[in-house]
Formats: C-alpha cells, structure tokens, sequence
C-alpha cells in the first residue's frame, strides 16, 4: 500500500511539473512566434516586388473591381493609388495587396491650412478602409517642388497634419507618411555618394529629412 502511493505520489509530482513546464514553454514561445511574425513582415517589405501605379484621371478605365482582378490574376502586390480613389479602395478590401494612396496636389493648401481638413481627410481615406484595404503609405503631393513651387511652403505642414491625425486614429506604427520628389531635385547625381539636394530648396527638404529622420522613416 505504502509503494501504491509513493507512486501516486511521483505521478502526481511528474504531471504538476509537466504542466508547469508546458505553461512556461507556451509563454516563451508566445513572445518568440510574435517575434517570428514581425520578422517575416519586414523580410516581405524587403523583397523585391513589382508594383502598380494607378492614376484615375484617364478615359476608358477599367471599373474598380475589374481593375483588381487584373491586379489579383497578374500577382501584383503593391500599388500606389495617384489620389484615394473610394471605389477602388473598396475593391481592394481583403486582397492583401500593399496600397499607397496620394493626396493630390490641388488638396495641399486646404490640407496645410486647417488641422480639421487633415484630420476628416485622415478620417475620410484611411480610417474608412483600414484595415480591410491594407493601406501601407500616404504619398502628400507629387513632386510638388517642381510641379507646383508655390504650394511648397505648405508640404510640410500638411505632412505633419497627417501625421497627427494618423496618431490621434492609433494608425502612425503601421502606416508611413512622405513626399514623392522629381530626381532633378537632385544637382550632380553622379557618382551618387557625391550628389547633393538642390539648395535652392533647403528651406522644404531638411525639414523633411529631419521628420523622416525622427521618425525613422525610409
């Protein structure tokens, strides 16, 4: 009688220390699969891709979900929408396709001037969407340096509008903000590690490098 529960006593001991050493494995290996899933995101950001540019001012455009679907039998993964265009934003809900969409550049002035235009923009576009159509990057203006030199001294506080709205939705970790720029605004390209911005435009570009830069944007 007294070996019978000695040994009950052992098996009891062996399953309370099996299942302590099973939570503990669970624990650690939560952090860990957490781990793994970030590090597969940024190896995927990191392999090479070939994506779309969608422009909607265009006669003859494919309808939205037409348009997706070439995208889908194709295997793009990436896009950069030229503005937010609302039915193709919808159409690519649940594709897993990579989406940048653009604020126009007809938008920066009102945007730049009012906190409240960002923020409904922000609302309008983003939110609206998120995370269903897996919005990725916002593009504020296209070039405008060169394009639209007077709507430069607004490129700046419309980024950083954005940007706050993206905070005040909890959106600023998973979506990038910036500014899309012609290669001219480089002078003496070659060889590139001598190249250097256009100073004539200092007053736009270190400010944004140094957003960028604070937010570890690249």
């Amino acid at each position: 009688m007294a070996n019978s529960k000695f040994s009950f006593l052992v098996i009891a001991i062996i399953f309370v220390f099996s299942a302590a050493l099973l939570r503990f494995s669970q624990a650690k290996s939560l952090p860990l699969a957490l781990a793994q899933i970030k590090q597969q995101k940024q190896d995927q950001d990191s392999e090479p891709f070939v994506g779309f540019n969608i422009g909607t001012d265009v006669s003859n455009i494919l309808s939205a979900t037409d348009l997706v679907s070439f995208l889908r039998v194709q295997k793009i993964t990436h896009v950069r929408l030229y503005d937010a265009d609302p039915d193709i934003l919808k159409a690519l809900a649940k594709t897993k396709i990579r989406v940048i969409i653009s604020v126009p550049n007809n938008q920066l002035i009102a945007i730049g001037s009012s906190n409240t235009t960002a923020a409904s923009w922000i609302g309008r576009n983003v939110v609206a969407y998120y995370p269903e159509t897996l919005i990725t990057a916002i593009a504020v203006g296209d070039e405008v340096l060169t394009t639209v030199p007077s709507s430069a001294p607004l490129l700046m506080p419309a980024i950083e509008s954005l940007y706050s709205a993206l905070v005040a939705s909890n959106l600023h970790t998973q979506i990038k903000i910036s500014t899309p720029h012609a290669a001219s605004i480089i002078l003496d390209p070659f060889p590139p590690s001598q190249s250097f911005f256009n100073q004539s435009w200092s007053s736009v570009i270190l400010p944004l490098l140094q957003f960028c830069q604070k937010l570890g944007l690249r």
